[in-house]
């Protein structure tokens, strides 16, 4: 998620390793959990399967957030949703040495598995890591490097895993897609902004216990729940790497979103009223020009792109690639182009202000945003009815 929400996983390093040889008395199985970074493509953490083989001294990870920047055509099957992801396997060591590089915390979890859950899950992850098995196409909430660990457990359990029925153990028992990220993203109001405005209704269907797993921490916390014939999947995690001191990063500074268009939303207002003179002509053709755009940037990932999370966005309503067309500057507009202005700014300025009632969770910014441009485009088009009837 660039589209910035689907860089969730990358390749923790390389290393060469040799297959572990299942036996159930000198093999370990566990789930490592990485910590957000401060870097991107690392807000959302990181999954792994640690596999140790005590006798041949053997120590991998196997890690699904992969891909290969040589692949043909990258960028343009990134942007569409079609770069496929891969497992790959990588020596302990280079996995540590990520960390402590990163300064970010690592936690390792045992897992309770039975001799046989244990064998199947260790041959799985084998044979899924050969060259013709370890690609998949990745899906920001349901196929991911966390859901892919998930989804291993449920194989290996052969139908005994069991979830809780409810989600009790988290803030609200009718959680969002949305509501997940935006736990993450809280000491990051302008990437929320942005990752707000790209995805669209998927994003606010309700998850169960299984679906909220597809975050890292979540998938963590859950699996202590879970169970296979009564038994929890997994303990408690134990902390490996602490996290480096460093500074933390507040949402709480002036300069955020919300209140940069809330501004931007008053200024129009005004401007209908004050007529301040030639500035708000300039403005309209900034505003035209950035919301035209966005719209067609939602338009093109709605249409264009395998990214089920951006589908069906709200936020086309207020960001309306039209507005290319109802914007541009003419000494003496036509009727469609007045009526085009009528009909895109009353969208834009009611959605923005029913914002709250849509489906779609619309973040405060955009919202203001859509009212700005509502307002903007009304106050031309009304201003140009006199001259039709004369």
């Amino acid at each position: 998620m660039r589209l910035t929400i689907l860089l969730l996983c990358i390749s923790l390093g390389t290393g060469f390793f040799t297959p572990p040889v299942i036996g159930q008395d000198r093999t370990s199985v566990t789930l490592l959990t990485g910590d957000p970074g401060s870097d991107l493509y690392s807000y959302f953490g990181h999954t792994g399967i640690r596999v140790t083989d005590s006798v041949r001294g053997t120590d991998v990870v196997y890690n699904y957030g992969v891909f290969d920047f040589n692949t043909p055509n990258f960028y343009l099957k990134f942007i569409r949703g079609k770069l496929l992801y891969q497992l790959d396997v990588f020596s302990w060591d280079n996995t540590l040495r990520e960390y402590l590089y990163t300064g970010r915390r690592l936690t390792e979890q045992p897992l309770n598995l039975d001799p046989q859950t244990k064998a199947r899950l260790l041959t799985f992850l084998q044979r899924n890591a050969l060259p013709q098995n370890r690609s998949y196409l990745y899906d920001f909430f349901y196929d991911n490097c966390a859901t892919r660990v998930r989804d291993v457990f449920e194989y290996a359990a052969e139908g005994a895993l069991s979830y809780p029925a409810d989600s009790s153990h988290n803030d609200s028992s009718s959680r969002t897609f949305r509501d997940a990220l935006h736990r993450i993203l809280q000491p990051h109001p302008w990437t929320m902004f942005g990752i707000d405005l790209l995805l669209g209704l998927p994003a606010d269907r309700l998850m169960d216990y299984r679906h909220e797993m597809f975050l890292p921490d979540a998938l963590s916390a859950n699996l202590t729940r879970t169970t296979i014939d009564g038994t929890p999947v997994a303990g408690l995690p134990e902390e490996i790497l602490p996290a480096s001191p460093s500074p933390v990063r507040s949402g709480s500074y002036p300069l955020n979103p919300t209140l940069i268009f809330a501004l931007l939303a008053l200024t129009a207002m005004a401007s209908v009223v004050i007529r301040p003179g030639w500035w708000p002509s300039v403005a309209d053709r900034v505003l035209d020009i950035f919301s035209g755009l966005g719209g067609l940037l939602l338009l093109f990932l709605w249409i264009g792109t395998d990214h089920g999370a951006v589908k069906t966005n709200l936020n086309i309503l207020m960001l309306n690639p039209l507005v290319l067309v109802s914007g541009l500057w003419f000494s003496r507009p036509s009727r469609v182009i007045t009526m085009l202005r009528m009909v895109i700014g009353s969208l834009a300025l009611a959605a923005g202000s029913v914002a709250p009632m849509l489906p779609q969770d619309i973040h405060p910014a955009a919202a203001c945003w859509g009212i700005a441009v509502g307002v903007r485009l009304l106050s031309r088009a009304f201003s140009e009815i006199p001259e039709h009837e004369a």
